[in-house]
């Protein structure tokens, strides 16, 4: 991991950062077809016991990991949401095998599917929490 104190952005390999949702949406890979990773576009990550899971920018990791790209540019995030929420879903993602941003390969799904098993899922679960 390289730290770069200035904007606090530091760098990642793929296999050290945990997705935090189970499927990706064809339709927002299509959106973000001309999307390139940037240090600008660093991805927010957070420390949840031993694992450095994603908290959002799933689709554009995924493009750039696609791309070839060997790292990714991140950043804590230090915002203030329930973390509990996150931990769920990570929990999910261990029981489904959904460990590394390369897993998303056989998880892209198209609008309703995603909408079902992913929204849904999760609006499901945690209207209740």
């Amino acid at each position: 991991m390289v730290l770069d104190n200035e904007n606090k952005v530091f760098h990642l390999d793929f296999d050290e950062i945990s997705p935090s949702q189970l499927y990706l949406s064809v339709e927002k890979l299509k959106g973000l077809q001309d999307f390139k990773m940037t240090e600008e576009e660093a991805l927010p990550v957070k420390k949840f016991g031993s694992k450095i899971a994603l908290t959002d920018g799933h689709h554009r990791a995924y493009l750039a990991y696609q791309s070839g790209a060997r790292k990714l540019p991140v950043y804590w995030d230090e915002d203030d949401l329930d973390w509990s929420i996150y931990e769920i879903c990570l929990g999910w993602c261990q029981d489904e095998g959904v460990q590394r941003i390369s897993d998303f390969s056989e998880r892209i799904l198209t609008g309703v599917d995603y909408q079902k098993l992913w929204h849904d899922r999760c609006e499901e679960t945690f209207q209740s929490e």
